[in-house]
C-alpha cells in the first residue's frame, strides 16, 4: 500500500453532528417532515447531488437554497469561529501515517474554497500532498470519481490506495474505486452493508492510523 485518502468532514474535522443540527433547524423551519432522517442521507454528498435527494423527498418544489441560507444562519449560531475545530487525534494520525512513507491526500464533497480554509484553520493543511474537492468533478460520492481522481493526482494506483471515511457514501465509493475503505464512524455507525465493504471499522482516528501502520491486510 503506497497512500491513505482522508475524507474531511466529520473525519478531520469536527464538523458534521454541528451543520446536522442546523441542518434539523432549518428544515423545522421549512416545514419539511424527518429532516433528521434526511440530514444523514446527506452525509459525504455534494451540494448538486444534497439538492437532488432534498427534491425526490420534499418534492421539485423545494427551496433548497432556503434550507442552505438557513443552515449556514444557524451554524453561525451554533459555532463560535469561523471555520470548524480539528477533529481529535487528526493531525497527529496524518503526521504518523506520512512518517511511515505513505503518501496522503484529501478527498471532500465539500467545495474547494471551503475545504482548504478549513483545513488551515484546523492546523492540518500543509500535512496532504493533493486535495480533491466536490467542486473539481462532476460526480458525487458514493460514485468512485472523486478517489480515482485522487489517486491519478498522487500518481498511484487505486488497488494501493487506503481511504478514510465516516460516511455510508464515502465508504461505497472508495469500495467502487478498488480502494480499501477503512470506516470511522461519527454520526453513523456501521451496519451490515458497511463491515462487508470496508477492511476495518476503526474505534477512532487514532485506531485507523494503528491499523494503516501495522500492515493488516483484508
Amino acid at each position: 500500500m503506497k497512500a491513505v485518502i482522508f475524507d474531511m468532514d466529520g473525519l478531520l474535522i469536527d464538523s458534521e453532528r454541528i451543520i446536522h443540527e442546523a441542518l434539523v433547524k432549518g428544515g423545522k423551519v421549512m416545514g419539511a417532515e424527518n429532516m433528521r432522517e434526511t440530514a444523514l442521507m446527506l452525509l459525504g454528498v455534494n451540494q448538486k447531488q444534497a439538492e437532488v435527494i432534498c427534491r425526490q423527498r420534499y418534492g421539485d418544489d423545494f427551496d433548497y437554497k432556503k434550507l442552505c441560507d438557513l443552515k449556514h444562519k444557524f451554524i453561525d449560531e451554533i459555532l463560535s469561529e469561523d471555520y470548524f475545530p480539528a477533529k481529535a487525534g487528526a493531525a497527529e494520525a496524518a503526521d504518523r501515517i506520512k512518517k511511515e512513507g505513505f503518501r496522503i491526500a484529501v478527498a471532500s464533497s465539500s467545495r474547494r474554497g471551503w475545504v482548504e480554509p478549513s483545513l488551515e484553520y484546523a492546523g492540518i493543511l500543509d500535512r496532504f500532498e493533493v486535495i480533491i474537492c466536490g467542486d473539481m468533478v462532476t460526480e458525487s460520492k458514493p460514485s468512485p470519481m472523486i478517489f480515482l481522481r485522487t489517486a491519478e493526482a498522487l500518481g498511484v494506483d487505486p488497488d494501493e490506495c487506503y481511504v478514510l471515511e465516516d460516511s455510508y457514501n464515502g465508504i461505497r465509493a472508495a469500495h467502487r474505486a478498488g480502494m480499501k475503505p477503512i470506516m470511522v464512524p461519527d454520526l453513523l455507525m456501521p451496519d451490515d452493508e458497511m463491515k462487508k465493504l470496508s477492511c476495518y471499522i476503526a474505534k477512532n482516528i487514532t485506531d485507523a492510523a494503528e491499523y494503516i501502520i501495522g500492515g493488516r491486510t483484508l
